[in-house]
């Protein structure tokens, strides 16, 4: 090689050399480059929802039922967080209302009720307001412990007494020969607060026959009308002596006269009596509601077979042993049987 600066095969090299190395410099850095690009395009493929995973919060399984943990399994895996989360926060708020029946549209009307042995007029069909219908009825025997006080032979009139051959009593303690015991009032006392009731348009009636008001314990509901009728050839009258609703005293001279009157508020043994004959009482209970029945000369009752479903406070009173209480459930569709002992008082 050459050493002369002046040689022109030295001078061609440089040239040569000064376009090659940028060249050079140029393809390292496109090369480089290329690298970069490629590695950073790989790296955004690997992880392309990075700040969404981020965002979501993991599945977590709901509430489980023992014994359906593998059926929910697959299910809850699917159901979005955030659903769940507002159906719980929803019943969080908003709490559930006691659950109050609703009335069919077409009402079935209750079977009539019947007091068995309670006399003339007793038995009454009720339609509660409610427009329930229930087929479980509540049924059952009264009977009365202890020795009642012997009854008085009345001393009737001559008119009167020409109507009875044999001699008649008093009627404090109507017992039979088990221990059953009438003219005892079983009613619901409570638990029925939340009802209202229809008034029966069927009328009770009272008789006044052989010189006695027929039946000697009697119930109607509350403005429910009462029929006093005067079946003797003879004079009578209807004097009502209540204590919570207004008296009312009328004459019934013909036989056959009938008269209609109604109590407006509740009452017990509201008594009712003939002042031409002063042996005759009556005694009516008034009532909020058609749940009651009065025991029969054997000592049963049935009440009316349509009470809703529930918890009740059921009661047996006699107008001279006072009241006995019970708490009952009654079910759809379930008849109960609910006996009574009432007990003769000290003091009669």
């Amino acid at each position: 090689m050459s050493l002369d600066p002046h040689d022109p095969l030295r001078h061609v090299q440089r040239m040569r050399l000064s376009v090659a190395l940028p060249v050079i410099v140029l393809a390292v850095l496109t090369i480089w480059g290329i690298t970069k690009l490629v590695r950073s395009g790989a790296t955004n493929i690997d992880e392309p929802g990075r700040t969404d995973r981020n965002l979501v919060a993991p599945e977590r399984p709901g509430p489980r039922i023992p014994g359906t943990e593998d059926q929910e399994a697959a299910t809850n895996r699917l159901k979005p967080v955030a659903k769940v989360a507002a159906v719980v926060s929803a019943r969080a708020e908003s709490p559930v209302a006691p659950s109050v029946p609703v009335a069919p549209q077409t009402s079935l009307q209750p079977e009539p009720v019947l007091v068995v042995d309670a006399g003339a007029g007793a038995g009454s069909t009720f339609s509660p307001d409610s427009g329930l219908a229930f087929p479980g009825t509540i049924r059952g025997i009264v009977t009365l412990v202890g020795v009642p006080p012997a009854e008085r032979v009345i001393a009737m009139d001559a008119t009167c007494g020409r109507l009875h051959p044999a001699p008649v009593t008093t009627r404090l303690f109507a017992v039979g020969p088990q221990r059953q015991l009438a003219d005892v009032l079983v009613y619901i006392k409570a638990g029925l607060e939340i009802f209202t009731f229809e008034v029966p348009a069927e009328a009770v009636l009272i008789d006044q026959v052989g010189c006695f008001y027929e039946p000697y314990v009697g119930s109607v509901m509350v403005n429910q009308k009462i029929k006093f009728r005067n079946s003797d050839p003879l004079l009578h009258n209807v004097h009502a002596t209540p204590t919570n609703n207004a008296e009312f005293n009328f004459a019934q001279p013909v036989r056959g006269q009938v008269n209609e009157k109604s109590f407006s508020r509740p009452e017990f043994f509201t008594r009712i009596k003939c002042d031409v004959h002063p042996w005759m009482f009556t005694y009516v209970n008034v009532m909020p509601h058609p749940y009651f029945a009065v025991s029969g000369a054997n000592g049963a009752y049935q009440l009316p077979g349509n009470l809703p479903p529930g918890t009740y406070t059921i009661a047996a009173i006699h107008r001279r042993t006072g009241e006995v209480t019970r708490t009952i459930t009654v079910e759809q569709d379930k008849a109960l049987i609910v006996n009574f002992e009432l007990s003769v008082p000290l003091d009669p």
